[in-house]
């Protein structure tokens, strides 16, 4: 840890080091022991625990410059259960509000009135209500960062609202803050523009804003929606209109409908969101074009004109975006092979709705269970018993509930399984709970999946390792030798300290342990 310059407050004393405590967290145990079994528990505790490490702390160590800084580094609210001589300690504070801003609440009131620690506070997501100095709630630098962190701009002071840094900082964050702002800025097209292309909807009663073409075609550019605040003038503008729609398609729905027979417009925003020809009127909803621009940008087929869905150009166009699409296809076309298979490519799920006579058909079935292993439930019942598909099923995370008995003595099959569905362990064969590799691959998966390996694999140190670093738990599925393993107790307690019951051999009431397990 690197040492910070010390700040003063109080009576300016030094601050106590880790050698001044007599006592451990557990009894009586030599200061630097103590010291050290603490600073190991800090290390290895996540950022939400680490305020309760400060906490449960002895004196001294709350008193510890490097135990404190350290903890702050992780989570600055441990500042709460510092010692007050650290609290007002203007490095430490620092390094609190730039890992938490809201860990300025923690610091000493002094602190609370210095501009930097603020300043940096807010710029760490600290809101200004913990901001109680007057004067530093009118601060432009202060004010600034908080309306850049979505700070509103109807809490700030009046005579920042007419500040155009300060209004632009608030408007990318939040459009509508234009309407807090000073009337003169309400003219300014920089800021309007962000204010449009962040959800400013602006008042009716400026028309003159909403007819200003260079305005409005710049704001729609970077958002097609605003093209809904536009005149009407505007909206049969095709410059605009296009402009909105190739931002953003579904802003179709406010093109004027002297533009709604465009096909122009109506292709690029299909092209551009390919549901925007909900939009569309039925001209263009019957348009082939339309249409199959629109499929092969992830419109669905089902709610497409029956004509198009016996259009093998278009239901190619669709089962390319979603294989889920065959469902809408003519019925003739379900037998299609090479239809079928980019369908299954796409989604191996929609082999569910190709014709039963492709159920058999090895190709299919392989390039759909390869896209999702689920798919080899729909496979014909002679393909099931294929080792090729399903090994490779399993491979794409077909449970094991959708195989075939016969194969839960496969090696490879199960390997694949497991590395899956750990606890599927439980349905393998004898020899495959016996085989290292596959028990080593199921506990790293899901560690309680050593339940079901055999005696021996339960003493493999290893492979018990592997499951308890997994999941800390898996230690009571180990062999009593390795229940009283240090450092695989320690690796147990360390994921989840309920493991420690299950320690044997006195570990249950080792220190070291305790402290890992946060007893």
């Amino acid at each position: 840890v690197l040492p910070i310059a010390m700040g003063s407050c109080g009576s300016g004393a030094r601050p106590h080091t880790a050698g001044d405590a007599p006592q451990g967290p557990n009894g009586p145990k030599s200061p630097r022991a103590s010291a050290k079994l603490w600073h190991e528990k800090l290390k290895a505790s996540t950022v939400d625990d680490v305020p309760g490490v400060v906490d449960g702390a002895p004196p001294n160590l709350k008193s510890d410059r490097s135990f404190v800084q350290a903890a702050l580094e992780k989570n600055g609210l441990s500042l709460q259960h510092a010692a007050p001589s650290l609290q007002c300690d203007h490095g430490l504070v620092l390094v609190a509000v730039k890992q938490n801003g809201t860990s300025l609440r923690h610091a000493d009131s002094k602190l609370r009135s210095d501009r930097e620690v603020v300043l940096a506070a807010v710029q760490h997501g600290c809101t200004m209500d913990f901001v109680t100095e007057a004067h530093l709630r009118s601060d432009k630098g202060i004010v600034l960062a908080a309306v850049q962190h979505k700070w509103p701009l109807s809490s700030v002071p009046l005579q920042l609202r007419g500040d155009r840094e300060v209004v632009l900082a608030a408007v990318k964050q939040d459009g509508a803050s234009l309407d807090d702002a000073n009337e003169s800025l309400k003219d300014d097209e920089e800021i309007v523009i962000e204010a449009l292309s962040n959800g400013w909807k602006p008042d009716l009663k400026r028309s003159a804003l909403k007819s200003k073409k260079d305005v409005m075609l710049r704001a729609v550019k970077r958002d097609g929606w605003v093209l809904s605040c536009t005149d009407d003038k505007l909206k049969a503008d095709k410059e605009v209109a296009l402009a909105a729609v190739q931002q953003n398609g579904s802003s179709l729905r406010y093109v004027a409908d002297a533009l709604a027979s465009d096909k122009d417009i109506v292709l690029a925003a299909v092209k551009q969101c390919g549901s925007a020809l909900h939009f569309a009127n039925a001209k263009m909803q019957a348009d082939r074009d339309v249409v199959l621009a629109a499929l092969g940008n992830g419109f669905s087929l089902c709610y497409v004109r029956d004509e198009f869905r016996s259009d093998r150009e278009c239901l190619l166009a669709a089962v390319s975006q979603d294989g889920i699409a065959l469902d809408y296809a003519d019925k003739k076309f379900k037998s299609d092979r090479d239809l079928v298979l980019v369908a299954v490519k796409q989604n191996g799920r929609a082999l569910q709705f190709a014709a039963s006579s492709l159920s058999n058909d090895r190709d299919i079935a392989l390039a759909a269970v390869r896209q999702n292993g689920q798919a080899l439930r729909t496979v014909s019942r002679q393909l099931k018993r294929d080792r090729e598909v399903v090994l490779t099923a399993a491979q794409h995370a077909c449970p094991l509930s959708d195989i075939d008995a016969s194969f839960r003595s496969n090696r490879d099959v199960m390997l694949a399984v497991v590395g899956f569905h750990g606890r599927s362990l439980c349905h393998a064969g004898e020899a495959i709970k016996a085989d290292i590799d596959v028990v080593r691959a199921a506990v790293l998966q899901d560690g309680h999946a050593l339940k079901y390996a055999t005696a021996d694999l339960k003493s493999k140190r290893d492979v018990v390792l592997a499951a308890v670093r997994q999941a800390g738990l898996a230690l009571q599925h180990a062999s009593d030798v390795l229940r009283a393993d240090r450092e695989i107790v320690l690796a147990a307690v360390n994921g989840d300290s309920r493991s420690l019951r299950y320690a044997l051999g006195g570990l249950s009431q080792d220190q070291e342990c305790m402290a890992a397990a946060g007893a």
